[in-house]
C-alpha cells in the first residue's frame, strides 16, 4: 500500500518483489518486470522456497534475495534516489544499508517486525541449545540493528511498540527520526469489492459451501508456523465443539503446522473448514460473511498490530486475540472484542462464547470493528509516510 500511496502522489517509485509468496508459501506466476495497482514491479528470481517462517532455508532464501536486490541496486545505482527496505531483514540489511551509505543513496527502514525477540516465541526455544545460541547471537543481532538503524535517515515503525524499541535503542526518544505508522487497510477494498459470492463460489467452491449456512462461522486466516500457538488453538476448538456444535470454523493458510488444523477437520468435518490462502481480493468477500476474528499468537511473540487486525476490523468482526501487546489494549479501550488467556482453552471458550452470547452483543462489537477501522484508513495514514519518506530524503 505505501509505494502505491507514493506512486499515486507522482513520485516515480519500482517495487522489488520476490518470486516467492510468503503468505501461500509458493511461487508467484510473475517474471520480469510489470505494473500492478499503477507501481512498477520488477521481479527478484529466488533459490531456497521454505514453509517454515524460522527456518535455515528462509534465512538462505533472505540472503539470496538480498544479494540480487544489492546487485541491482549497484546496477541501477544512478537512477535511484532513495531506498526503502523492510526490516528484519537479518541477513542482508548490513549490507544493503553499507552499499547505500557507499553509493551516497538515503535509505529509510520500514520495520514490519522485531528480530530476533520474534525467535523467543517458537516452540523449539525450549531446547536448551538453542537458547544457548540465542543467547550467543543476540549482541550481534542488536548491534547490527543499531548499526543500519543510525545509518538510516528515517525509521518508520507499524507499531509504538517497535517505535519505543528503536527510540531506545538510539537513545533518542522524542526526536523525529523514528514514527510510528501502521500498515492499515483500504477500506474500499472492503465496502467495493471487485470479487462476489458468485466469482467465490467458481473459484473455490467448497469454500463457498462451508460459508452457506446459517451457523455463526468464526475465521482464523494466517500463517499455520511456530509464532502462532496452532497447537493450543486446536485444542481451544476441539474443546469448543466438544461443547457445541452451532458454530463453524474455517481455517485460511498454510505452513508447518498445517498437519494440526487438517486433523481437526478430519476430527469435525461438518464444522471445520481448513483451506489453502484466497486471493487477497475474496477475503472481504469471506470475512463479511464471518462473526469473529481470531488473532492466535506464541507466549512470547513480539507481534503488536498484525495485518489481519485492520481486515477483520474494515470487516466488523469481533475479535478474539491472545496477544499480549498494545492489540490487547485496543480490544479492551475500543470493545472490538475479547482478550483470552495465552494456553487456557477455557478461557479460549468462555471468551467466544461471551462474543456469541446475543445478537445485541456481537452487533455491538461489530459496530465497533467498524467504527475503529477508520482510525486505520490507508488514505490518511499514508500522508505521514509520505511525509517521512520523501520530506527527509
Amino acid at each position: 500500500m505505501a509505494a502505491q500511496y507514493l506512486a499515486l502522489q507522482g513520485i516515480n517509485v519500482l517495487w522489488l518483489l520476490s518470486d516467492y509468496n510468503h503468505l501461500q508459501k509458493k511461487r508467484r506466476h510473475m517474471f520480469g518486470c510489470f505494473r500492478e495497482s499503477g507501481v512498477p514491479i520488477a521481479i527478484i528470481p529466488t533459490l531456497f522456497p521454505y514453509l517454515g517462517n524460522i527456518s535455515l532455508n528462509r534465512f538462505l532464501f533472505e540472503l539470496d534475495y538480498g544479494l540480487k536486490a544489492s546487485i541491482f541496486l549497484l546496477a541501477n545505482r544512478a537512477k535511484i534516489k532513495t531506498v526503502v527496505y523492510a526490516e528484519p531483514a537479518l541477513p542482508y540489511s548490513l549490507l544493503l544499508s553499507i552499499l547505500c551509505i557507499l553509493l551516497r543513496i538515503p535509505y529509510v527502514i520500514d520495520v514490519l517486525d522485531l528480530w530476533p525477540e520474534h525467535f523467543r516465541s517458537i516452540s523449539s526455544f525450549k531446547n536448551p541449545l538453542v537458547k544457548l545460541c540465542y543467547y550467543i547471537f543476540l549482541p550481534c543481532f542488536l548491534a547490527q540493528r543499531k548499526t543500519v538503524a543510525l545509518l538510516a535517515k528515517k525509521i518508520v515503525t507499524v507499531s509504538d511498540t517497535y517505535r519505543n524499541a528503536y527510540s531506545s535503542l538510539l537513545s533518542q526518544k522524542g526526536t523525529t527520526k523514528v514514527v510510528s505508522i501502521p500498515i492499515g487497510v483500504r477500506l474500499d477494498k472492503f465496502t467495493d469489492s471487485e470479487f462476489n459470492f458468485d466469482k467465490l463460489s467458481i473459484h473455490h467452491p467448497l469454500l463457498a459451501s462451508f460459508l452457506r449456512t446459517s451457523k455463526k462461522i468464526v475465521v482464523y486466516s494466517g500463517s499455520y508456523g511456530e509464532c502462532y500457538d496452532l497447537e493450543n488453538l486446536t485444542k481451544s476448538v476441539r474443546l469448543y465443539l466438544s461443547m457445541r456444535r452451532d458454530v463453524r470454523f474455517l481455517f485460511l493458510g498454510t505452513g508447518p503446522c498445517r498437519p494440526l488444523v487438517k486433523k481437526l477437520m478430519d476430527e469435525f468435518p461438518d464444522s471445520v473448514l481448513e483451506h489453502l490462502p484466497v486471493n487477497h481480493l475474496m477475503l472481504p468477500i469471506i470475512y463479511n460473511m464471518c462473526s469473529v476474528g481470531i488473532c492466535s499468537y506464541s507466549k512470547d511473540s513480539a507481534v503488536a498490530l498484525p495485518l489481519k487486525y485492520f481486515d477483520y476490523l474494515a470487516s466488523g468482526l469481533a475479535i478474539l486475540n491472545n496477544l499480549r501487546s498494545e492489540m490487547a489494549i485496543e480490544v479492551q479501550t475500543f470493545q472490538v472484542g475479547l482478550n483470552y488467556d495465552f494456553e487456557s482453552s477455557l478461557d479460549f471458550a468462555g471468551c467466544l462464547d461471551k462474543i456469541l452470547s446475543s445478537e445485541e452483543t456481537l452487533k455491538r462489537f461489530h459496530q465497533n470493528s467498524l467504527k475503529l477501522s477508520r482510525k486505520y484508513e490507508y488514505s490518511s495514514l499514508y500522508k505521514s509516510y509520505f511525509r517521512a519518506v520523501v520530506n527527509h530524503v
